[in-house]
C-alpha cells in the first residue's frame, strides 16, 4: 500500500518522539493487518499551495490520499486585521514542479527547528482583548465578511477540484483543535467548512474535533497549538478506524453495483 501524505508538521510528529506521529502509528495499524506500507511525506504544504502540489504529482500510484491542511491559515495572527482581508493573491509561494514531485525525508524534517505556539500568561487584559476579538469575527462571519475562511473555503475547493477524478481514495483531515481561543474559533469554523465541501466533493472527512479536545492533556507543555503523543496516538487510532469503516463501505457499493 502505497499512501501520499500532505500536511504540516503534524504529518511528521513536531515535538513527539519517531515513530509517535498519527501518520506512522496509523501505518503500523495497517501493516499489523498484513500490509506493507510506503509513505510519501509533501510537507509543510498547506491550502494556498496544495492544489498546485497535486497537480504536479502521479496520483495514480497512490492507494490513499491523506490530507492534513488549514492550520496554518486557521490561526490567530500577529496582526488580527489580516484576518480581514483578501491575501488571495499573495499567500503562499509559487508552484516548483521539480521540488514538488520528490518527496522529503521523514528525518530531515525533524532535524529542523520548529517554532512552538507559547501559551503565555492568561491575563485579564488578554482575556478582555481575546473576547472582543472573537464577537468581532462572530459579527462579521453572520455576513461572510472573514476573508480568512472565505480563501480556506476556495482554497479547500480548488484541492478538491484537482483531485476530483482521485476523490474516492481521499481522507481529508479538519484543522485540529487549538488552546488560542481566537485559534479555536477560527479551526471550529474551518471545521464546519471542511465537512460541508468535503460531503459536496464526495471527499471521505474524519473530524478530528470528535477525538481530541481543546484540553492541555492532549498538547506539548507550553505549546497551544502542537499535539502531544496522547493526542497523537488518538487521531492514528481512529484514523485507522475510519479509513477501515471505508473500506467496508465501498465493498458494499461495489457489491451492490
Amino acid at each position: 500500500m502505497r499512501m501520499l501524505v500532505i500536511g504540516g508538521c503534524h504529518t511528521y510528529g513536531y515535538g513527539v518522539r519517531p515513530g509517535q506521529s498519527f501518520v506512522e502509528q496509523f501505518g503500523r495499524r495497517l501493516e499489523q493487518i498484513g500490509a506493507y506500507v510506503e509513505i510519501d511525506y509533501y510537507t509543510p504544504f498547506d491550502l494556498p499551495v496544495a492544489a498546485s502540489l497535486v497537480r504536479n504529482l502521479n496520483l495514480d500510484q497512490y492507494d490513499l490520499i491523506l490530507l492534513q491542511l488549514g492550520n496554518y491559515r486557521l490561526q490567530h495572527p500577529s496582526a488580527f486585521k489580516t484576518l480581514l482581508k483578501n491575501r488571495m493573491q499573495t499567500a503562499g509561494p509559487k508552484p516548483d514542479p521539480i521540488k514538488w514531485t520528490t518527496p522529503v525525508r521523514i528525518v530531515t524534517l525533524r532535524s529542523q527547528s520548529q517554532a512552538p505556539f507559547p501559551t503565555g500568561p492568561n491575563t485579564l487584559g488578554k482575556r478582555l482583548k481575546t473576547g472582543i476579538k472573537i464577537m468581532a469575527l462572530k459579527a462579521l462571519d453572520m455576513t461572510r465578511n472573514v476573508e480568512r475562511l472565505n480563501e480556506v473555503g476556495q482554497q479547500l475547493s480548488n484541492v478538491m477540484h484537482a483531485l476530483h477524478a482521485h476523490r474516492r481514495k481521499v481522507v481529508l483531515l479538519t484543522p485540529f483543535p487549538h488552546l488560542d481561543p481566537v485559534t479555536y474559533w477560527l479551526r471550529q469554523r474551518g471545521r464546519q467548512l471542511f465537512c460541508q465541501i468535503g460531503r459536496q466533493k464526495g471527499v471521505s472527512v474524519l473530524d478530528t474535533h470528535l477525538y481530541i479536545r481543546a484540553q492541555k492533556q492532549y498538547f506539548i507543555t507550553g505549546d497551544s497549538g502542537h499535539l502531544n503523543a496522547i493526542g497523537h496516538e488518538l487521531i492514528g487510532l481512529y484514523l485507522y478506524d475510519f479509513y477501515q469503516t471505508r473500506l467496508q463501505q465501498c465493498a458494499v457499493e461495489e457489491t451492490l453495483t
